[in-house]
């Protein structure tokens, strides 16, 4: 089951009030490549490893690829992340990692595979609107950060 909050109220306050739909039979191809795409973690993780180790596209290819430009929009999440060609670049405390996740209606997914390829991680979770339980602390920037943070990283 997925589900999904949509926001009702767009006050300070209350920011997202809207009581959790089932989504889980929407069909996610209104969302183009992003909700075509059908993997399991495993397998999309799989595929962002071999693709940054080169053993995906030509050398030429994965380097015109891996070619950046700021991505400001991004800070709120990923202060100094950079775009390339289907790639972001995204600073850590261990230098840096390439990923590609997204949102759609009932999973958040994040990823990241370091510049050699030989760590990597994937996260999905099943909702893209979290809402906080009671006095818990504010959540700043990506809730998945951390643990991508810690597996890349991490001893």
């Amino acid at each position: 089951m997925r589900y999904e909050r949509f926001v009702d109220d767009l006050t300070a306050e209350n920011p997202q009030d809207g009581d959790p739909i089932d989504v889980t039979a929407s069909n996610p191809s209104w969302g183009d490549a992003a909700g075509e795409m059908i993997s399991t973690t495993a397998d999309s993780n799989k595929f962002l490893r071999a693709l940054v180790s080169g053993k995906v596209l030509r050398p030429r290819e994965l380097a015109e690829m891996t070619r950046t430009v700021r991505a400001e929009p991004r800070d709120a999440a990923w202060l100094g992340a950079r775009y390339g060609l289907g790639l972001v670049w995204i600073p850590n405390s261990c230098g840096g990692s390439w990923a590609h996740g997204g949102d759609i209606p009932g999973f958040m997914t994040r990823n990241g595979v370091s510049p050699d390829g030989r760590r990597s991680v994937t996260v999905s979770i099943n909702t893209d609107s979290l809402v906080p339980a009671p006095d818990a602390p504010e959540v700043a920037g990506d809730v998945i950060a951390d643990l991508i943070e810690h597996a890349l990283c991490g001893s």
